[in-house]
């Protein structure tokens, strides 16, 4: 069975700008270095990643391709954040899901965190893999809400210029620019998490739960890349 998961623009749009929002303000110019990285925890405490829930639309095509559509992104701004990953504060998180999902047509998905870089540190795809605490928070989450849920992670940073390149596109992956930032959009799906009551004694099936990278991911917005902002870059400089 295939992995493939649709962002709309709306939910990418919120994504994207959430983490823009919290993206850390002494990441971006040319003063930014290693001195930044080292006095990091001077920053505003309202400054680093974003973390977020993502609904939709679970959907089953001819038993072949599980689908997650995503329609929504919710920022959350009551986040909980740890050495190595970000994660939901539970009244704040239940709080989100009672209202969103009275709504007949969405479900939670999943979530959604950013990974904000110094441009000097930001080498692509690899900026929006997960770390250990990122696949124990998805795994965890998963276990709670009692189905295999999605993990979406953006990683950025702020180039010096504004950038009107094309965006990559890579299986779970999508590599692009909006204004001066450069981001490498994943998407991934656990894998495990919750056991099937009726493989409980199928001791063929000893599979250890992880995080596994989607088998497609569509962003119609993201595959645009850089050169959809092109117009409203040069009015402003008019």
């Amino acid at each position: 069975m295939s992995v493939i998961v649709h962002v709309s623009d709306y939910a990418f749009q919120s994504l994207l700008i959430s983490s823009i929002e919290t993206f850390p303000s002494d990441y971006i110019g040319t003063k930014a270095s290693a001195t930044t990285k080292r006095n990091r925890d001077k920053t505003s405490r309202h400054e680093g990643e974003a973390f977020g829930l993502l609904f939709g639309q679970r959907l089953l095509k001819k038993r072949e391709d599980l689908i997650f559509n995503v329609t929504l992104a919710v920022p959350m701004q009551a986040a909980v954040h740890q050495k190595d990953s970000v994660s939901f504060s539970p009244p704040h998180f239940h709080r989100i899901r009672e209202v969103t999902e009275s709504f007949p047509y969405l479900e939670f998905l999943g979530t959604f965190h950013s990974h904000p870089y110094l441009k000097d540190d930001y080498n692509g795809k690899p900026t929006s893999e997960f770390s250990d605490g990122d696949e124990l928070s998805a795994l965890g989450i998963a276990v709670e809400y009692g189905d295999e849920l999605l993990e979406v992670i953006l990683g950025l940073t702020a180039l010096d210029n504004h950038s009107t390149r094309q965006a990559k596109a890579d299986g779970e992956t999508i590599q692009s620019y909006c204004g001066r930032f450069k981001y490498s959009l994943s998407a991934y799906c656990t894998v495990g998490a919750v056991s099937d009551e009726a493989e409980e004694d199928d001791d063929e099936d000893d599979t250890e739960p992880c995080l596994m990278p989607v088998d497609r991911l569509i962003c119609p917005l993201a595959a645009h890349g850089g050169g959809i902002f092109e117009h409203a870059e040069l009015s402003r400089s008019a």
